[in-house]
């Protein structure tokens, strides 16, 4: 038997070498796919004295998306806290909170997986239910609102 010139690479080599790519990449693969996924913790929320319509917020919250954020907003099995930074004003404008509710939004920031749009939430509620989340959110100190300019 001859051996392979410079020129003409070895096949097996060749073929040894695609293998172990190959198991590798399938190695990898499967350690992200079954790796745990991290979970945004759970918060424990003071709740302000809330105004009328974020009363009525609470109670929509707790009936219709508490199930999945926890009671309210303190974060559940299935979505996050809403007391969290990564939904105060300055990241998640109230338009955002209108949109997930009516279109639903993608995971973007935790690996709890897409939130469906929410058709039973009628928009008057929705409005409310951003009045509960602003003013938790203010109470928790999330976000500071500026003051007006005079």
């Amino acid at each position: 038997m001859t051996e392979p010139s410079p020129e003409q690479p070895d096949s097996k080599n060749n073929s040894r070498l695609t293998v172990i790519a190959l198991a590798i990449a399938v190695g990898i693969s499967l350690f992200l796919v079954f790796k745990e996924k991290p979970k945004p913790d759970k918060v424990a929320v003071s709740l302000p004295e809330f105004s009328e319509s974020a009363k009525l917020g609470q109670k929509v919250f707790n009936r219709a998306c508490a199930k999945c954020h926890g009671i309210n907003a303190g974060g559940g099995e299935k979505a996050p806290s809403l007391i969290s930074k990564a939904y105060a004003p300055g990241s998640h404008a109230d338009g955002a909170i209108y949109f997930a509710i009516t279109r639903g939004v993608r995971r973007h920031h935790w690996n709890l997986g897409n939130m469906p749009a929410q058709p039973k939430i009628k928009p008057d509620e929705i409005k409310a239910l951003t009045a509960f989340i602003r003013e938790t959110q203010k109470a928790n100190g999330i976000y500071k609102p500026k003051p007006k300019a005079p």
